[in-house]
């Protein structure tokens, strides 16, 4: 099964938590890049830094809420740095990795 067909697959699936992900291009692209820092196994040590490394085309507020709104839908986890209580790690929760690695692998 190619790319395309897989993507596909993952934007018209009818399972709700990928709808939240699905409703809007920005946030896909989010998760999307937050799936590849894990598959890498990549941390992702807070917002502002994954912001600055990664080029998303809109506002840093609307990021920045996006981020906030996937943490409350339960899709993305942000947990406090042991070593610097300032900033937030941010990794994906497990069941909506499993659901990722089911239409992207």
């Amino acid at each position: 099964m190619n790319l395309y067909s897989k993507l596909l697959n993952l934007i018209t699936s009818k399972d709700p938590l990928l709808k939240k992900i699905n409703d809007d291009k920005i946030k896909l692209e989010i998760v999307m890049i937050i799936y590849d820092y894990n598959i890498k196994n990549k941390l992702i040590k807070s917002t502002d830094t994954f912001l600055d490394q990664n080029k998303i085309n809109a506002s840093r507020s609307k990021k920045i809420s996006i981020i906030q709104n996937l943490e409350k839908a339960g899709i993305i986890i942000r947990h406090k740095d042991k070593k610097d209580n300032r900033s937030k790690n941010i990794k994906l929760s497990e069941n909506i990795k499993q659901k990722l690695k089911t239409y992207l692998e």
